[in-house]
């Protein structure tokens, strides 16, 4: 744990002691000259990766059920589809019998109605008939 504790060791270098490093001279000086500094480990740094990679996987998790959220769907809810699904059917089979019930009447009260406009136009005839027979009978009175 001492290790940790100490993170950077500053070393003010002179010109004198960077020529004496150029020239590969070995100088042991700057251990008892260097200050040292006590610091805390950064964990700023390493919390906020965890916080971004956390939020980016919890995006993630909610698009994917946004975009795959039906493929999940649980026993219970797929029971009351189904049986939604069969009072759906059950009313369209009721529905289109009526319609066809609907429609045979439709048909049937055309074809009376043609029936009666047929007998209205054969009885028009004969009242036209008679009335003509009968307009010379009332003149001669």
């Amino acid at each position: 744990m001492a290790g940790r504790c100490i993170r950077t060791c500053t070393s003010q270098t002179t010109t004198s002691e960077s020529c004496r490093l150029r020239a590969r001279v070995i100088d042991t000086n700057w251990l008892t000259s260097a200050r040292f500094k006590l610091t805390a480990p950064r964990r700023g740094r390493r919390r906020w990766w965890i916080a971004a990679g956390a939020s980016l996987l919890l995006l993630a998790i909610a698009a994917g059920f946004g975009f795959a959220g039906d493929w999940y769907v649980t026993a219970r809810d797929l029971a009351a589809l189904r049986q939604e699904r069969n009072l759906l059917a059950a009313e369209v089979e009721r529905l289109q019998a009526e319609l066809s019930m609907e429609n045979a009447t439709r048909l049937e009260l055309a074809r009376q109605a043609a029936e009666l406009n047929a007998q209205v136009a054969e009885l028009n005839g004969q009242v036209k008939f008679l009335m003509a027979r009968r307009a010379p009978a009332t003149s001669a009175e």
